[in-house]
């Protein structure tokens, strides 16, 4: 029995060593499930109608997360530093125009005369700067546009995608934290938050082809979409190995030294009947070769519903796969060999 309580003490030791402790995990407490949930009451409020692009809402919803950078010491990196905002013309209907050639070209004589099909909107930006890697980004991003409204319904878009927002925000704060404790990335940490999603992927790839960044300095994206429900203490991580393993060890190892979710790797092929990494802005990255993930927690039944409601947001959940994210964020941003990549 003595022998028996030695053996477990020591397991207990080795579960417990202070190696084990990620350098991140003090500034991952400044995560916390009241934060996330008041910024979700916002961006999925009446007020901001569904987050449509073209609507009033979703303008509203880029100057809150313009003043949420602002107030967390994110410097603007669009027009010489001087903005947050890369503004791009769609169409209101979308584009989904082949990969191979390029979205933004259209008549402007024909335009001219058929102005009343285009609309003017957003992707709301800010960086940390990095100590040592000056030239080098990790991006972390999250879609803050929805389906609008109908009449008299709105498409809340609680989970769709304000659980990533929130998120985007929670973790951008960690970081600056950290960096006003002399903890500074050593590469640039960019936060982008993508209009269009809904309408084609278009904010993402506007991003790409129009980067305020060389995108071949882009070491990797972390993209966020869909977080916030089914408990199960669980996250998909899709995508994380299709250009380098790397990132996905990095993942891996970052969640057994935090919050040790349950990575659900179903979906992970990318050949799934509804190619679901297909369908969110990591994919435009991957086009580019740079390592790309998916965090999402999972499908429900208020998928594009009026019922996607703040109501039912898991916050404890939420708030895990929020960690999750920050410590590779934070793995990534401060190894100092960055990882491999078809662009480097």
């Amino acid at each position: 029995m003595k022998n028996l309580f030695a053996l477990l003490s020591f397991i207990l030791f080795i579960n417990c060593s202070p190696s084990e402790k990620l350098e991140s995990q003090n500034f991952s407490e400044s995560i916390k499930q009241e934060d996330l949930k008041k910024y979700l009451t916002y961006l999925a409020s009446d007020e901001l109608g569904g987050r449509e692009p073209g609507e009033e809402g979703i303008e509203l919803a880029a100057e809150y997360i313009k003043e949420k950078y602002i107030s967390l010491g994110l410097r603007p990196i669009m027009d010489d530093g001087n903005s947050y905002f890369q503004e791009f013309t769609m169409h209101e209907k979308g584009r989904r125009k082949p990969f191979t050639k390029p979205m933004f070209l259209y008549d402007e004589d024909d335009r001219e005369r058929h102005d009343y099909g285009y609309i003017n909107t957003s992707n709301v930006i800010g960086m940390i700067e990095g100590t040592t890697y000056k030239n080098e980004y990790i991006v972390i991003s999250a879609h803050y546009d929805h389906l609008g409204s109908r009449g008299s319904k709105i498409f809340y878009g609680a989970d769709d995608n304000g659980s990533g927002v929130s998120a985007l925000i929670e973790i951008a704060e960690a970081f600056s934290i950290a960096a006003k404790k002399e903890m500074q990335p050593k590469r640039n940490i960019v936060f982008v938050c993508f209009s269009a999603e809904e309408k084609g992927l278009i904010g993402s790839r506007y991003f790409v082809e129009n980067a305020p960044i060389p995108i071949k300095h882009v070491v990797a994206n972390l993209n966020i979409d869909m977080i916030g429900r089914n408990d199960n203490n669980s996250v998909h991580v899709i995508g994380s190995s299709i250009e380098t393993s790397e990132l996905d060890d990095i993942i891996k190892e970052a969640n057994r030294k935090s919050v040790r979710l349950h990575l659900d790797y179903s979906m992970d092929s990318g050949q799934t009947p509804s190619s679901i990494f297909m369908r969110s802005d990591q994919y435009n990255f991957a086009k580019y070769g740079v390592p790309a993930v998916f965090f999402y927690g999972g499908h429900h039944s208020d998928y594009h519903k009026t019922s996607d409601t703040i109501d039912k947001i898991k916050f404890e959940i939420l708030q895990k796969r929020s960690k999750l994210i920050f410590h590779t964020a934070w793995e990534l941003a401060t190894m100092d060999n960055r990882i491999d990549s078809e662009v480097n």
